[in-house]
């Protein structure tokens, strides 16, 4: 995509983060290690499953309106109707998420007016009218304001949006509707052996990008990076990867062997389009090409690598959490997960695509350029051991 997100209205840059949710990768520790996703999640790209964590975890509790970590105090908040329900939706959500990220002692309950399930189906009411309504770039829902979250990219968009949930007969205080834009921008990157995520990868005809991380799927051994960052997005083209940016015989490293369209995960697609979860591809290694399972780059302020992060698992990052992110153009950056399972819809390079359940990241140091597209995020588990959370 070469470009980053920017809200205007003053929160800082965006980057958007598919989650590592359900994915059947292994890529931690050791050539002879492997971690994988909890049990309830593990599935493959290509195969049906529930991709919102959110959603899953309001099926089992009614009352459930979201969580997230609260930036100023640090405490886990939940969402709920009705708060009577503690007990069952704080269980709902430790079966997804973990036991030990959820406990009933330090979490604050919030009642709110409306119920994940509600805003959940608001969302989607929405989304499908992102199709013909120009100027709408994004919609999920804001689990801090118990809201649908309705990105636009110019005040027309926003005044078609308004009337659209008049005609929906959708409540008004059940919706924000936000100014986002796109900026463009250039880099550099080295050639890098073994491979390992965080460096720079290139292809013919989407240019420069970032390798997020090196692992093995059903026995064989790729890398992943962003479906944007393939020669056609959301689509199997056999594209070429080379790493570094130049582009021969020489520094091939890969052929994209993963990349799904429209199934019957995304359903209401219209003709013309093509709709997906998640913003991610894997890339076959070349035969002969060496590679380091479980590492991500670590660099300085001049982008040389001073070291590797070691992945130790993966980990799906709520809102309000801080996570990391590597981009080959301008190295490492810290934020905040500021929403989660967002729907995006534009062209992309001739292709029409919606991508579904994206999380969106604040970055809160220096702005990301063209080029970051695919690096990893990840959250710090302690000193270089991390947790992978998303490309």
């Amino acid at each position: 995509m070469n470009r980053f997100l920017k809200m205007v209205s003053g929160v800082g840059a965006l980057i958007l983060v598919a989650s590592l949710a359900s994915s059947p990768l292994s890529a931690a520790g050791s050539d002879q290690e492997a971690i994988s996703t909890p049990d309830n999640t593990s599935q493959s790209l290509t195969q049906d499953t529930d991709h919102d964590v959110m959603r899953i975890i309001s099926t089992k509790s009614s009352s459930f309106a979201g969580l997230y970590r609260d930036r100023d105090t640090g405490k886990l908040v939940i969402n709920l109707t009705d708060v009577s329900q503690k007990d069952v939706a704080l269980q709902a959500a430790a079966n997804v998420l973990g036991a030990d990220r959820i406990s009933k002692e330090g979490v604050e309950v919030r009642q709110v007016k409306y119920s994940m399930a509600q805003l959940k189906t608001w969302k989607d009411a929405v989304s499908q009218v992102m199709f013909d309504t120009e100027g709408v770039v994004a919609v999920g829902v804001d689990q801090v304001r118990n809201r649908v979250f309705v990105g636009v990219n110019d005040d027309k968009a926003k005044s078609v949006i308004r009337s659209k949930l008049t005609e929906l007969n959708l409540p008004e205080d059940a919706f924000s509707i936000a100014l986002m834009q796109f900026k463009d921008a250039v880099g550099l990157q080295d050639n890098v052996r073994p491979l390992i995520g965080g460096i720079g990868i290139a292809t013919k005809n989407s240019g420069d990008c970032t390798m997020a991380f090196v692992a093995d799927r059903q026995g064989v051994r790729g890398f992943v990076t962003a479906s944007h960052c393939t020669d056609t997005p959301a689509t199997y083209d056999s594209g070429k990867f080379y790493q570094p940016y130049t582009i021969s015989t020489s520094t091939e490293v890969g052929t994209e062997e993963i990349d799904p369209g429209t199934n019957s995960q995304t359903p209401s697609c219209p003709s013309g389009w093509k709709c997906r979860v998640g913003d991610v591809a894997f890339v076959k290694l070349k035969s002969g090409v060496t590679s380091s399972l479980g590492k991500i780059a670590k660099t300085d302020s001049n982008l040389n690598i001073a070291g590797n992060y070691n992945v130790i698992g993966t980990r799906i990052a709520i809102s309000g959490e801080d996570v990391s992110v590597i981009g080959s153009k301008t190295g490492y950056h810290s934020g905040y997960i500021f929403d989660t399972c967002l729907t995006f819809s534009g062209q992309y390079k001739s292709v029409n695509v919606q991508w579904r359940c994206i999380d969106v990241a604040i970055n809160e140091s220096d702005p990301f350029v063209g080029g970051d597209s695919g690096g990893p995020v990840f959250q710090i588990a302690n000193g270089s051991d991390i947790y992978l959370s998303g490309v």
